[in-house]
């Protein structure tokens, strides 16, 4: 048993030198695709090596970032091609005003496409509002024809079927 005390004790003191030495180091872990170097004025990312995602960024404008430029990753292995590869990901880069350009666009896109879909939904609504029937003539959707009592939609009262 004293054993895995001592054990214990021994993690437990590596844990606290570990603690020290990152408060020490301005409290930053180790990145392995932190970009060390990097051009001002250029945006970095990682994208899947894949051909068509490499494609897909580089009609974005983005471009892959060469070996020899002073952007590194941290950790980093190299591509027959020039490429500088960490797992499955390639180091890629884009001017810093395409890339607000992107995200403005996309964000804008998304913005379009709630709205459209606000609009529809207020569109069902309307016309479920003012018909009942949301655009269907063989079905009544708010009126129950098994209850004897008037039954009140909205503003709209009908009289259950038989009640005059």
């Amino acid at each position: 048993m004293s054993d895995i005390t001592v054990l214990r004790d021994e993690v437990d003191r590596r844990k606290d030198e570990m603690r020290a030495k990152f408060r020490q180091s301005g409290g930053q872990a180790f990145d392995q695709t932190e970009v060390k170097n990097p051009q001002p004025g250029k945006h970095y990312r990682g994208v899947n090596k894949d051909p068509s995602r490499v494609a897909a960024y580089k009609k974005m404008g983005y471009e892959v970032t060469p070996i020899n430029d002073p952007a590194q990753w941290t950790v980093k292995t190299n591509t027959e091609d020039g490429a500088q590869l960490f797992g499955e990901q390639i180091l890629m880069e884009i001017p810093l005003d395409k890339y607000v350009d992107n995200n403005a666009r996309a964000e804008l896109r998304q913005e379009m496409l709630e709205g459209q879909m606000a609009d529809e939904t207020r569109s069902k609504l309307n016309d479920i509002a003012k018909t009942g029937t949301h655009g269907r003539v063989d079905r009544d959707i708010t009126f129950d024809d098994s209850k004897t009592e008037p039954e009140v939609v909205g503003t709209i009262q009908r009289p259950a079927k038989g009640v005059k």
